[in-house]
């Protein structure tokens, strides 16, 4: 589906490409936090059993990356929008404009995860279960950097700016286009 046509008073569409250094900032600065609240917690990052390792971070992979885009489906889906999950890690409204309250609400909803990995963390209700727990976390946080990246990023950008999430054509990757006010051009 091409991407729709501007309204009156703004710009047109324009691609966004992410700037890499700074998206690298963010996810480092992610990763560095969850590390810093397990070694607090002096949570098991790395069980002695290789198989039983490798078995809980292929299980949080898997288990963390679904709730995390669930949960942007399931925001998109109370705010009333009819979204896109394409597995495995793309979670859309195609070709809608969010207002930026709702896309920061459809963004952040993942971090919810991340609290509750914490609050396992801290309560030590998990000590059988700990290493799943410590990779959710850590994988949460980090793959969250994105989502967290367009929240400060749209929140620099004038207001009224349009965002949209759309594909050149049926077999093209999803791809973010922006349309700013005329007036702050």
């Amino acid at each position: 589906m091409p991407v729709p046509d501007p309204q009156s008073g703004f710009t047109s569409y324009q691609k966004y490409e992410y700037p890499k250094w700074t998206l690298r900032l963010i996810t480092l600065v992610l990763a560095g936090i969850a590390v810093l609240i397990v070694l607090d917690q002096s949570a098991t990052i790395y069980t002695s059993k290789l198989w039983e390792f490798l078995f809980a971070v292929v299980i949080s992979v898997i288990a963390s990356l679904y709730i995390h885009e669930s949960l942007h489906y399931i925001a998109n889906m109370l705010l009333g929008y009819d979204p896109v999950f394409k597995w495995p890690n793309i979670v859309y409204v195609p070709d809608v404009p969010l207002p930026f309250r709702e896309a920061t609400v459809v963004l952040l909803a993942p971090q919810i995860l991340s609290f509750v990995y914490i609050l396992l963390l801290v309560t030590g209700v998990v000590s059988k279960f700990e290493t799943f727990v410590v990779w959710g976390l850590i994988l949460n946080l980090v793959g969250g950097s994105k989502d967290l990246f367009w929240v400060f990023r749209r929140a620099t950008w004038p207001s009224g700016t349009k965002v949209v999430v759309s594909k050149d054509g049926p077999n093209s990757e999803p791809a973010d286009y922006v349309s700013f006010p005329e007036s702050e051009s």
